[in-house]
């Protein structure tokens, strides 16, 4: 897969037959496989090219991210399938400083390769990634209002999970919104493929994820802070989602940790 960001200048972009323009700051990313050619105009038309095995792209990173939030989860679904519909994605960055900077780090860490610089190349990807979903989310967000009034917005509806996971229900939510219950799970379902209690067991069980590993909050005091007032009921949930106990996820994060230490 390729990367291609507009570090000054623009470029002439020709993909499946489609020309479009790139200016600075802006990135393409292109699946495999396509075809597709670039032309420069001017000596100070600068474009970077990085390229990434797929399972690379999937795993390393997508996985990773995934992991953060129920939102930011919908974001890379979202993402990857517009990518493997339209064999391509631009994302217009507006110049965004942040972008600039990250690449101009990658860069420097790349040419200048010093002890743990594919550790550091691999830390510096995801934040790009990140930042790209940010951009995603925006456009998204812009591409929504021209469709949608403010509540009907899909990732405000996550936001309202996410921030109330723990006690919300769906007629809560539903009320909230203004909603009947029966067409907000219809809503949520067709906008993001998961009904709304697979969307806050979700949310809850990365939170959980969380507790254990970050903290040494027992596991009753974890499973009654993301919402579950029976114990057994989370462990049942717990196990099908990590294939694990929360026990044995938290033993087997710390034995990884010490090993990590270990090592150093």
């Amino acid at each position: 897969m390729e990367m291609n960001y507009i570090y000054s200048g623009s470029c002439n972009y020709v993909v499946d037959g489609k020309t479009v323009v790139l200016n600075k700051g802006d990135i393409c990313l292109l699946d495999t496989n396509v075809i597709h050619s670039a032309s420069t105009i001017n000596k100070d038309d600068i474009v970077i090219n990085i390229s990434m095995t797929k399972s690379f792209f999937n795993t390393s990173f997508l996985s990773r991210l995934s992991n953060q939030g129920i939102i930011t989860s919908f974001l890379i679904n979202a993402l990857i399938e517009d990518q493997s519909h339209n064999k391509y994605i631009i994302f217009r960055s507006n110049d965004n400083y942040k972008i600039d900077i990250i690449m101009k780090n990658l860069l420097c860490e790349y040419f200048d390769r010093d002890i743990c610089y594919n550790e550091v190349l691999d830390s510096y990807m995801i934040i790009l990634f990140s930042e790209l979903v940010r951009i995603f989310n925006s456009n998204s967000q812009e591409q929504d209002s021209m469709d949608f009034n403010k509540s009907n917005n899909v990732i405000t509806m996550l936001h309202y999970i996410e921030n109330n996971y723990s006690n919300c229900t769906l007629k809560s939510m539903a009320d909230n919104f203004g909603y009947n219950p029966n067409y907000l799970g219809s809503l949520l379902k067709s906008k993001t493929g998961k009904t709304f209690s697979e969307l806050k067991l979700e949310h809850q069980m990365k939170q959980a994820s969380m507790f254990i590993t970050n903290s040494e909050m027992p596991i009753y005091e974890v499973a009654s802070s993301v919402g579950f007032s029976n114990l057994g009921f989370f462990y049942k949930k717990f196990k099908d989602i990590f294939k694990v106990t929360p026990q044995e996820y938290r033993d087997f994060y710390l034995m990884k940790h010490m090993n990590q230490i270990k090592a150093y």
